[in-house]
C-alpha cells in the first residue's frame, strides 16, 4: 500500500523508499504469482517476557525466516503459521546478521496478551486477513 496516498510524510516515505530499494534490490524482481518483493523492516520489539533481551536501537532489514527468504509480508506470515510447534523462528537480519530466536508454541500463546498489553486490535492487517487464511482473533477487550 502506498503511504503517500494517505497523506503521510511523502518526502520522507521516498527518501527511505530510495535508500532502501537502493540498498536491497529485489534478486528477482517479485515473487509468486507476480506477487512484488517487499523488504520487510524490523523498527521495533514489543515489550513482553518472550522478547526480553531482544533490543532493536536501528531498523533491520529481514533476510530470512528459518533460512527461507519471504518475499513480501504476506509470505512472512504464512511461514510464521507454517511453523510448527514445539519449532523454533530463527530471524535473520542483513548488515551483521543480528538473530532472533524464539519458540513459536510461545509466540501464539503469548500473542493475545501481547496485542492486549499494547492496544493493538488484532495480530494482522485485514488486507493479509483476506488472503485466504483465517483471520486472527480479535485481542480480547481491557
Amino acid at each position: 500500500e502506498d503511504k503517500r496516498s494517505k497523506g503521510h510524510h511523502s518526502a520522507i516515505y521516498d527518501l527511505v523508499n530510495y535508500q532502501i530499494a537502493r540498498s536491497f534490490p529485489p534478486a528477482d524482481g517479485g515473487g509468486e504469482g507476480g506477487e512484488v518483493a517487499e523488504i520487510l523492516l524490523l523498527t521495533e520489539i514489543l515489550a513482553a517476557p518472550l522478547n526480553y533481551g531482544y533490543t532493536c536501537h536501528a531498523w533491520r532489514v529481514l533476510d530470512t525466516l528459518n533460512g527461507q527468504r519471504p518475499k513480501s509480508l504476506r509470505a512472512l506470515h504464512q511461514m510464521y503459521r507454517a511453523v510448527p510447534d514445539g519449532a523454533f523462528l530463527e530471524f535473520v537480519f542483513s548488515h551483521g546478521g543480528d538473530q532472533i530466536v524464539l519458540d513459536a508454541t510461545e509466540c501464539r500463546q503469548s500473542e493475545p496478551d501481547i496485542l492486549q498489553l499494547h492496544a493493538i486490535p488484532s495480530a494482522t492487517s485485514d488486507g493479509l486477513q483476506g488472503g485466504g487464511e483465517e483471520p486472527a482473533a480479535p485481542a480480547p477487550a481491557p
